[in-house]
Order: C-alpha cells, then sequence, then structure tokens
C-alpha cells in the first residue's frame, strides 16, 4: 500500500534541536556583514550537494539480470557521486516505500552511501507495476526533506527506474515538477517498456531528451551505468540558487538564461541565487535605426518614407536607392551613391553628369553625305557610342566604266581603264579620260631599219638587205669559220656574224695551220726528189 513519508518525532526534535545553532550562525553572518567583513574573502562558499532519491522498480519482471545490474548500477553510482549527492532509496512494485530515506544519508554523514548499499542490497523483488504510486511515495518524502531543510532552494532530482508498462504517472511527474520544482529523469531499462508513456513522463518531469525519444532507455548494464551516469551529472550541475551545488567552490557560476522584457528577448545571469542583468531591451525613445526603441509594435514609424525609391546624381551618373536612416539616427538619406563622371562620349548620354547631351558634338542632326562617286548617299549627322558618323550608308560599286562617272565609288572618274588598239603597224593600248578613249600606244610607220622590225609597216621586215641571213665565211686557212649576214649595230646593214679561229704554228699536215694563206711554207723540200 501507498503511504505518506513524514519525518519521524526524533527527527523533528533533531531539527529543533539545531534551531539555536543556526540562529548563531545567522547573527554572526550578520555581524560580518555589518563589519563590512566579506566570508568570501576568508573561505570557499560551502559545498551544498543536492538531493537525488533513487526510485527502482523491483516488481516481479525485474528478477534476475535485471535486478542485479540495477542494483549494481546503483551502487556504482552512489559510489562514484559520494559527497557529491545526498541519496534516498525508494522501490515499488504495486507498492511503494522508502528504503533509505534522504534524511536518514544527512544523519549518516559519511556513511551514507555504505548503508544505501547495505540496504539494497536486501531488497528483493516481487508483485506487479505501479508507476503513479512510485511518484507519489517520492513526493511525499521529497516534501518532508524540503519542508525540514533550511536550505529552500537546495536542488533536488529523481531518478526513476521501470523495465514494465503500467498506468501512465505522467500527471504525477508534472505535479511534483510544479510544486516542488523537482526534475524526473526517466530510465527504461529492458525492451518491455512503453515507450510513449516514459516519454510523457519524462516530458512532464522536464528532462525530456532530443530526438523522438524524451526518456533514457537501456538495454544492458552498460547503457544502464551510461545513462545514470548522465543523469547524475545532470543531478549535480549548478542551477540559480546561491548555492555550490556542483560543489567546485563557487555559487551560480556560467549561470545564463533567456530573459524577456515588453521590447523583446535578451539574456540574464545568475547572482546569489537571483536572475538579474537582463539584457532585453527597455522601451525608449524612437529613432531611426530598424528598431522598435518604443516596443509599439512599429519601427521607425516617424519616418514613412523610408524605405521608397530615391535618386541621386545627374545624366550617366544618376543611380536609384532607398530611403535609409542616416548616420545619426535621426532622419532619412538615399542609400545610392550617384556614379562617377567619364569623358563625353557621342551616345545620347550625359556621360559628364554635366546635365548635357553630346554636348562636344554641335553638328549632330544637321545633313551630310556618306561615299563617293555613284555610291554617295545622304543622312544626317548621329553618334555612333564614341564620335559622330553621317547615318547614311553608301550604296554598292561596281566596275569602273569609261563614261566620266566614278563606277567604283574611290573618288576617281575613269582611273585605270584601258583597251587595246590598232593601226597599220599593231595592236597596242589606249586609256580613257573625261569618258573618252585617247593615246592609242600602237606603233607608227617609220623608215625602215635592219632591226627584225617592219618599220615602215609595209609587210616586209629589213626588205632592203636581201643577204640577211645568207652564209658568209671569215679568215683563212685553219682559221676560216662559216655564219650567217645579221643586221649590224647601227641598224644601217648586215654583217658576217662569223669569227675566225687564231692561228697556230704552222706544221708539215698540208693545212695552213698559221693562217696565212700558204701551206706548209716552212717545208720547201716538200715535193722535192729524194733518195
Amino acid at each position: 500500500m501507498n503511504r505518506a513519508v513524514t519525518l519521524s518525532s526524533s527527527q523533528q526534535d533533531w531539527v529543533r534541536s539545531i534551531q539555536p545553532v543556526r540562529m548563531l550562525l545567522a547573527f554572526l553572518l550578520c555581524t560580518l556583514g555589518w563589519l563590512g567583513v566579506s566570508s568570501s574573502a576568508h573561505a570557499a562558499p560551502t559545498c551544498n550537494p543536492p538531493n537525488l532519491l533513487l526510485v527502482l522498480d523491483r516488481s516481479c519482471s525485474m528478477a534476475g539480470r535485471n535486478w542485479n545490474s540495477a542494483k549494481n548500477a546503483a551502487n556504482t553510482i552512489t559510489s562514484r557521486y559520494n559527497g557529491k549527492l545526498r541519496f534516498g532509496l525508494e522501490t515499488f512494485n504495486h507498492h511503494a516505500s522508502i528504503n533509505y530515506g534522504i534524511d536518514r544519508c544527512i544523519r549518516d554523514g559519511s556513511r551514507c552511501v555504505a548503508n544505501l548499499q547495505r540496504t539494497l542490497r536486501y531488497i528483493r523483488v516481487s508483485g506487479g507495476t505501479n508507476l503513479r504510486r512510485g511518484i507519489d511515495t517520492a513526493r511525499s518524502h521529497l516534501t518532508a526533506i524540503r519542508n525540514a531543510d533550511r536550505i529552500k532552494t537546495r536542488k533536488m532530482s529523481v531518478m526513476f527506474i521501470t523495465d514494465g508498462r503500467s498506468s501512465c504517472a505522467d500527471s504525477n511527474v508534472r505535479t511534483l515538477l510544479q510544486r516542488l520544482g523537482v526534475k524526473t529523469y526517466v530510465i527504461g531499462f529492458g525492451r518491455g517498456v512503453d515507450s510513449r508513456c516514459l516519454n510523457r513522463m519524462a516530458a512532464a518531469g522536464g528532462t525530456a531528451r532530443g530526438g523522438s525519444r524524451k526518456y533514457y532507455q537501456a538495454d544492458n548494464s552498460s547503457e544502464l551505468n551510461s545513462a545514470m551516469a548522465k543523469i547524475a551529472n545532470a543531478a549535480t550541475s549548478e542551477v540559480c540558487n546561491n548555492l555550490d551545488d556542483d560543489c567546485d567552490g563557487r555559487i551560480d557560476e556560467g549561470l545564463r538564461r533567456s530573459c524577456r522584457t515588453t521590447c523583446g528577448t535578451g539574456t540574464e545571469y545568475c547572482s546569489r541565487g537571483r536572475w538579474v542583468g537582463c539584457t532585453a531591451r527597455s522601451p525608449r525613445g524612437e529613432r531611426c535605426n530598424g528598431v522598435d526603441d518604443d516596443c509599439d509594435g512599429r519601427v521607425d514609424e516617424n519616418w514613412s518614407s523610408k524605405g521608397r525609391t530615391c535618386y541621386v546624381g545627374r545624366g550617366n551618373c544618376r543611380r536609384s536607392g532607398r530611403y535609409i536612416c542616416n548616420s545619426s539616427q535621426t532622419g532619412l538619406t538615399c542609400s545610392a551613391r550617384p556614379g562617377s563622371p567619364v569623358t563625353e562620349r557621342c551616345n545620347g548620354q550625359d556621360d559628364d553628369c554635366d546635365g548635357r547631351v553630346d554636348e562636344n558634338w554641335p553638328q549632330k542632326g544637321q545633313r551630310c553625305t556618306s561615299g563617293k562617286g555613284i555610291c554617295a548617299r545622304s543622312g544626317v549627322w548621329v553618334c555612333n557610342g564614341t564620335t559622330i558618323v553621317c547615318s547614311a550608308r553608301p550604296a554598292s560599286g561596281r566596275g569602273e566604266t569609261c563614261n566620266n562617272l566614278d563606277d567604283d565609288c574611290d573618288g576617281q572618274v575613269d582611273e585605270g581603264i584601258t583597251r587595246s588598239c590598232r593601226n597599220p603597224c599593231g595592236t597596242g593600248t589606249e586609256s580613257c579620260s573625261r569618258g573618252r578613249w585617247f593615246n592609242c600606244n600602237a606603233r607608227r610607220p617609220t623608215t625602215e631599219r635592219c632591226n627584225g622590225v617592219d618599220d615602215d609597216c609595209d609587210g616586209q621586215v629589213d626588205e632592203n638587205w636581201s643577204n640577211k641571213n645568207d652564209v658568209c665565211y671569215t679568215g683563212t686557212g685553219a682559221c676560216r669559220r662559216s655564219g650567217r649576214y645579221v643586221c649590224n649595230g647601227s641598224q644601217n646593214g648586215t654583217i658576217c656574224n662569223a669569227r675566225a679561229a687564231s692561228p697556230t704554228a704552222e706544221r708539215c699536215n698540208g693545212i695552213d695551220d698559221n693562217c696565212n694563206g700558204q701551206i706548209d711554207e716552212t717545208f720547201p723540200s716538200k715535193g722535192s726528189s729524194c733518195t
């Protein structure tokens, strides 16, 4: 059956007995404060270990390996955190009982963990499972502990271990958190747990984990030890209560949380058990800065043109932007910056940003002619992006003909046009000028000369020299050579083109070797009788 656990009369007498000591300590602390003496200057803060109540499911389903693993894990965690946590032990099946209360742990002092482990050693499994009785019994015990504790802000937690299914105790866990501020850490041991129920209990107990599984799941002794170690770490973590919860010699160190004012959220830190220094803004006079300074739900409402389009600069330097807050946050300025002017070009734009367009080309728009000769076309002066050009496009030219026109549109008329021409002496070439042919360069008749040309254009060549090309000879004896009659260098007669050979010494050979017209003249006895 479920029973509420309160302090016994002897326990209450003990609490009353230390009341004078508590009053004396308070007086001394007050006196030190009045004298301006800080106790923290002489001694580290007292360690105020949090309370952790182990609540173990001892129903029949835990029999055997599971129960042994649970006891071993409880022994391990209590030994590891001996002195850092004040432990209590509760077990439950269809009933629940405090087997070793936190009040007893306080009395036993350094023997707390050993006595708790000894108590656990003799507990046996039996019966069914009643999660709600387990939580309600824990709440009754922790209420009594809180009432008897002079430190009302001491941190208290429940480590709840079960392997079965039962009526879910999520509402009971929620009550425990709301009334006492006690968080409940839930461990599902084994695969037969009701995961949906344990998820709800972890969420209601303020210890929901990230992900789809909010509670700690352990399927073996190693995972159980790991889960209990994580919970013990969380149970000893520092909270904002002006106590040294983690027993590191510091109070409320490094604690931050979010805070809110009418202007929004911020962060505050813990100091001496109180949350102070919220960084969230407080309302002030509205400034043009993109912030709701007066916290009326509107931003920069005094500057209705903010965000509208604005322009700066002239010509090509003109830029668009938006009205934004100025640097002094007192008004608006255009976000745009004018472009940089460049040298003016003929392009229909104000490049140098002086408010004038193409001012360096005053002839723009006036009439002009493009092309030469028959290709010439008329237009007006226009810009091409850099300078000014005539808008007309010249026509395509054609081959030049003798017509006193510039047919090929090169600025010249009838240039380079020739054709063949003829006279009695033969053909030649004549040129065109101003649409007329002249200067035929065919030869004209002249006096016949001996030059291989029909100079008098009578159809005969060198007819006055009939021996031309006849055979002729030059030299005597062995030097005689033959040739042909050809025109001489003066072109007024013919000359034999043969050249006599050079004479040699006369030999007796019947030949005029020295070309003097005599044969073997140096041998006078030639032809005489001889014996």
